[in-house]
């Protein structure tokens, strides 16, 4: 239903009538948004776990990867900072 909600919001029509719009403006605000996304998963895996990943603990429930309610407030403010 969010998805949906969201799909409408956008208007895709509209993205669809300009290609300019859709190429220059929706594609770069969408690759900004994935860049800065693989940028704090990137940073995460180098410098903060140094290369070593549990792969257990990635579907454990309070394994090392299981953050307060399921966010990891650092990386949310690596994301918007």
């Amino acid at each position: 239903m969010i998805t949906g909600v969201i799909g409408v919001l956008i208007q895709p029509w509209r993205l669809l009538a300009n290609p300019h719009v859709c190429i220059y403006v929706w594609l770069g605000f969408y690759g900004g948004l994935l860049g800065a996304v693989a940028g704090v998963l990137i940073a995460d895996y180098w410098l903060v776990r140094h290369t070593e990943l549990r792969l257990a603990d990635l579907y454990r429930r309070g394994g090392a990867y299981w953050y307060n309610g399921g966010w990891n407030w650092r990386a949310v403010v690596a994301f918007g900072g």
